[in-house]
C-alpha cells in the first residue's frame, strides 16, 4: 500500500520535530561552563596570539609552509 503524499509529509515532520527535540536533550544535558564559554576568537587564542597571526609576520610565515 503507497503512502499518500500527505502521509510522507507528515512523517517528515514528526522525524524533524523528534531531532530538534533530540538536539533540546543534548543542548540541556551540556555542562553549564560549556555553553557559556566564551566565543569569541581572541578569548580562545589570547589576544597577542591573535594579533600575532593576522600581522603579516605570522600570516607570511604560515602562507610560506603552505598552511
Amino acid at each position: 500500500m503507497a503512502m499518500s503524499r500527505y502521509g510522507a509529509y507528515t512523517m517528515d515532520a514528526l522525524q524533524k520535530g523528534f531531532q530538534r527535540r533530540q538536539k533540546q536533550l543534548i543542548y540541556l544535558n551540556t555542562k553549564a561552563g560549556f555553553k557559556s564559554r566564551p566565543k569569541r576568537p581572541e578569548a580562545i587564542f589570547g589576544a597577542a596570539d591573535l594579533h600575532y597571526w593576522l600581522s603579516d609576520g605570522g600570516l607570511a610565515k604560515a602562507q610560506a609552509r603552505g598552511i
